[in-house]
């Protein structure tokens, strides 16, 4: 079985809370907006071993993938889509858990979207995967030693000093010629940086990959709580609706990854 390798985060708070900063002085923000500026990320994603670079020009069909996962998480009813943006071994894991009606979670849903409507005089609504250009770099690859690279997938979507490989795994679809790719979320809005796992699966479909060890209920859960926090925060939110949109798509896969804040982290990713 897979195993979920976190690494603390930066802040002291619950499971996907949704805090905003004073973004324009995020040094993370600048460079990603500033051609000139070289490319930045926290979480120092590498495309694991057995995995050669690839340039498959997908770049935008996994933000796409992204964009979907966040529009989905924010949709009443929609749990069900969020859960099939994720991998074939994980929908069928989480199976029909998916399939529920979730009432507590639509009831937050619906709150979130009539201030989002009266903060930003619109509907939420995040189809343009644009929105995470610059935003996250997506690092293409082709696994070329599918036993090597079996032992190293999912990445660890926290880096850590001590990460040791992942001997426990049931990946048995990683094979020779299948492409995968890493997407690097920067630290943002007082959020860590992130290192997303995606998949290309048949016929023409990327997918998000996570561990075996987070099961539907946990998504559920995490998922719920990060939007609680979100309505109870409107005064936070940013101004700026499309910055909005980033931080909610981040938040999500925070959730989606089981990533806990703790109080350590602060000091942590400031020593980097």
């Amino acid at each position: 079985m897979r195993s979920s390798i976190t690494r603390s985060a930066i802040l002291a708070a619950a499971v996907g809370c949704f805090t905003f900063g004073a973004y324009a002085e995020d040094p993370i923000r600048k460079a990603n907006t500033d051609p000139a500026a070289p490319a930045i990320s926290d979480a120092k994603p590498v495309l694991p071993q057995g995995v050669t670079p690839k340039q498959l020009n997908d770049q935008q069909d996994v933000r796409a993938v992204l964009a979907a996962a966040t529009n989905a998480g924010m949709t009443k009813g929609g749990f069900d889509d969020l859960v099939e943006r994720l991998s074939t071994a994980d929908r069928k894991r989480i199976g029909d858990f998916a399939k529920q009606e979730f009432s507590e979670l639509d009831g937050r849903i619906e709150q979130i979207a009539k201030n989002w409507q009266q903060k930003y005089g619109q509907t939420f609504d995040l189809n343009n995967d644009k929105l995470f250009e610059g935003f996250v770099t997506v690092y293409e690859g082709e696994i070329t030693e599918a036993a090597v690279a079996k032992t190293h997938w999912p990445v660890p979507v926290r880096v850590s000093r001590d990460v040791a490989a992942n001997t426990e795994t049931t990946v048995d679809y990683l094979e020779n010629g299948r492409n995968v790719a890493v997407v690097s979320v920067p630290s943002s809005h007082n959020m860590p940086g992130l290192s997303i796992s995606m998949i290309h699966e048949p016929v023409d479909d990327w997918r998000i990959d996570i561990p075996d060890n987070i099961t539907g209920q946990k998504i559920h859960d995490n998922v719920k709580t990060a939007l609680t926090k979100l309505g109870d925060n409107v005064a936070a939110w940013p101004a700026d609706v499309n910055e909005a949109y980033r931080a909610v798509g981040h938040n999500l896969l925070m959730a989606i990854y089981d990533v806990t804040p703790t109080p350590d982290n602060k000091r942590a990713d400031a020593d980097k």
